[in-house]
């Protein structure tokens, strides 16, 4: 979530591990795997030292639990998966563009849609939610948690505690920009089961902590980004498709490039 913070990395790592001690020990192998990678291939010391080669391979070991059988080829492809973004994320670095978690998201799709040749598939990455009742209070923390695809509240609260410990704005920025975004999509006729489980907001999180140190401009460029986030992520439920972060890295570029051309125009 764009922190530089050990704490909140651990405060990250916890809430997995009470999710899921499969996809805590899938991070921290891919974790590692991304991060050998770099080391291996000579990569600058300081973007190592920062996270920067880890995060993308770390999403990637917890999004392919999610969707891939545990088995051995499973944890091969987590192997794959965080030296394969590993490089995509260096190639985006020497370049200087700014794509945050694309890495992750070209390569979980690259695996997740050749793996199940070889493995199958847990769940299917086809299936839509968004029927449902009532909606519940505990959506914006949901959606916190499924920033790291985590469904249930509590691991969301540990990763809003790790986030609100680095950056106090960012955090309260994400857990608004959940809400927003949920009362959003509700009022678009959204089914409230994809709401509830915080499918419609988790992206809308990132776009706000990215954005929240923007100046003037910064509350207007989180709801243009929000917007943009919610109507793709409702595309790809309706569309069958697996949205990881994409609808985040998309809004996100698209509402900063358009600030930065604002600023120089003026």
């Amino acid at each position: 979530m764009l922190q530089e913070c050990v704490y909140t990395g651990i405060f990250f790592l916890v809430g997995i591990f009470y999710g899921s001690v499969l996809m805590g020990i899938a991070l921290i192998l891919a974790t590692f795997c991304g991060t050998l990678t770099a080391h291996l291939l000579h990569y600058d010391d300081e973007d190592i030292a920062r996270g920067l080669y880890g995060f993308n391979a770390a999403l990637v070991g917890v999004a392919l639990c999610l969707f891939i059988e545990n088995s051995f080829w499973l944890w091969l492809l987590i192997i794959i998966g965080a030296l394969l973004s590993t490089i995509i994320q260096h190639f985006f670095l020497l370049k200087h563009i700014q794509v945050y978690t694309l890495p992750f998201v070209l390569t979980s799709w690259f695996l997740i849609w050749t793996g199940q040749i070889i493995a199958p598939l847990v769940s299917n990455p086809g299936t839509s939610i968004l029927s449902g009742a009532s909606l519940e209070l505990l959506f914006p923390l949901r959606a916190f948690g499924q920033v790291i695809f985590q469904e249930n509240w509590i691991s969301g609260f540990l990763f809003f505690i790790g986030v609100f410990l680095s950056s106090r704005r960012a955090a309260l920025f994400g857990l608004t920009a959940a809400l927003i975004a949920g009362l959003i999509a509700f009022l678009m006729g959204t089914g409230i089961t994809a709401i509830n489980q915080g499918l419609l907001s988790f992206n809308a999180v990132l776009c706000a902590i990215a954005i929240n140190d923007k100046g003037k401009s910064t509350f207007l460029l989180a709801i243009g980004a929000i917007i943009i986030s919610v109507l793709l992520s409702l595309l790809f439920l309706r569309l069958s498709l697996i949205q990881l972060t994409f609808p985040f890295v998309v809004a996100t570029v698209i509402c900063l490039y358009f600030n930065k051309k604002t600023a120089y125009n003026k």
